[in-house]
């Protein structure tokens, strides 16, 4: 079956590619030959344009009596334009432009070692679908076919020998592994999670509230001389605060505020374009709560809007020292663990501005152990990339492609870069890679 698809497909393609009475391109990955589909093409003077399709073929009205410039365009790669004179050429025929992938330039490029990523994890018998490392080895989720009808948990130790394996009740629907700023392991289910409690054969399971764990653990980033560090991020808001609570007297302190101004702006406008009916909702409830009703209203329905995007300004707390990556005011912070502020300096590895050009995927990756702290890069294709940061100015600097595209799950530990993968159109089960930074 998939021989006979693959023969239509070719035969679609050439078909498409040989109507006449028609200009005919197509646009290919420069590298490994691929069809661009959605490749955006523009013809000047004329100023009109198409897009490429499935085949990477494109086409425009015959004209004999002029000469077009061609402009084509895909996000990530780079921008090619070509003059044509459609008269030099036979009727029928297909022009084809390759596209590369773009290059982006950073401030200082150190490329990692040629070392061949290895399989610290693999099995043909289920696939891993997440992990969490402990004091003693390492937590992983499996399942044979798929993680809703048959999950499992196995703990192996330090030198990967299975210590315990429990199959987990379908009825809990584990979606993945998670860990809270102390370090204990949860499984997280679709209304519940399961703190994971004991060890080896007198493991067991402890169910809690997602709800309740979202509202008070959840919030708890990590510790800083003994007080903990809180966020009062919201997804439904664009703005928010992190705060230290000291637990001798139990007050909080505030640290930091991230806001985005602009769409804080756009957001809180939302109250005036309200049904009267709605506004008397709103007026109401900020009587029983005490919140404004502008914001009431910002989070009932912004977060829907055309142009809100989730704040992203992350807190990694490396010895004693908080340190807030604000991307919105492209601005690194750091504090002292009394909250003082200790410096600022600017960040650009996120791109700013340029959301469409910048393969920077929001995501930040921390080696607690090595006090290191990566930008996870990813551009179309899979190619994916760790740059360092340096927390003292800011800037990038090593930099480590990952040999395997459309990794899942990326961690560094220790100097090493672990990730899940199964390779393309492969009957492998997922496995476990490491690759040395």
């Amino acid at each position: 079956m998939r021989a006979f698809l693959f023969i239509i497909s070719v035969v679609l393609c050439f078909a498409m590619s040989a109507q006449e009475g028609q200009f005919h391109g197509r646009v290919l990955d420069a590298i490994d030959g691929r069809p661009m589909e959605g490749a955006t093409i523009e013809r000047t003077p004329q100023m009109d344009g198409v897009l490429a399709d499935g085949c990477g073929y494109f086409q425009f009205p015959w004209d004999d009596e002029q000469t077009w410039s061609l402009e084509v365009r895909f996000i990530g790669y780079e921008t090619v334009r070509r003059r044509v004179r459609p008269q030099e050429m036979a009727e029928g025929d297909t022009m084809t432009f390759y596209l590369r992938p773009r290059s982006f330039v950073l401030d200082t490029l150190s490329i990692g070692s040629a070392e061949l990523p290895i399989v610290t994890y693999g099995s043909e018998q289920h696939s891993v679908s997440d992990y969490l490392f402990t004091e003693d080895g390492l937590l992983l989720l499996t399942y044979p076919k798929t993680l809703n009808r048959g999950a499992e948990l196995r703990w192996l130790d330090k030198a990967g020998k299975l210590l315990q394996m429990e199959v987990l009740p379908k009825s809990w629907k584990v979606e993945a592994l998670l860990e809270d700023y102390t370090g204990k392991a949860y499984l997280v289910g679709d209304y519940h999670l399961w703190a994971i409690e004991g060890k080896y054969e007198e493991l067991r399971f402890v169910k809690t509230s997602k709800q309740s764990f979202q509202d008070e653990v959840e919030p708890i980033l990590d510790t800083t001389d003994g007080r903990w560090v809180i966020s009062t991020w919201y997804p439904r808001f664009p703005a928010f605060d992190y705060y230290q609570f000291i637990i001798e007297d139990s007050t909080y302190a505030h640290v930091h505020r991230v806001a985005d101004e602009h769409m804080l702006e756009l957001c809180r406008a939302e109250y005036k374009y309200l049904a009267p009916r709605d506004k008397l909702y709103f007026r109401r409830m900020a009587l029983d709560t005490g919140m404004e009703k502008e914001v009431l209203a910002c989070i009932a329905s912004y977060e829907n809007g055309l142009y809100y995007e989730p704040m992203n300004a992350p807190m990694v707390v490396l010895d004693d020292t908080m340190h807030v990556f604000d991307h919105h005011v492209s601005l690194l912070y750091r504090y002292g663990s009394d909250r003082q502020l200790l410096d600022s300096v600017a960040i650009d590895y996120h791109g700013g501005e340029k959301v469409l050009g910048n393969p920077f995927t929001g995501e930040l990756v921390v080696d607690e152990e090595e006090k290191e702290v990566y930008a996870l890069y990813s551009v179309p294709g899979g190619r994916t990339w760790l740059t360092a940061i340096d927390r003292a100015n800011g800037r990038t600097g090593r930099t480590h492609p990952l040999v395997h595209p459309y990794p899942e799950r990326v961690k560094v530990r220790n100097g090493r870069v672990y990730y899940i993968y199964r390779p393309f159109e492969s009957s492998q089960k997922k496995y476990l890679y490491e690759e040395g930074l």
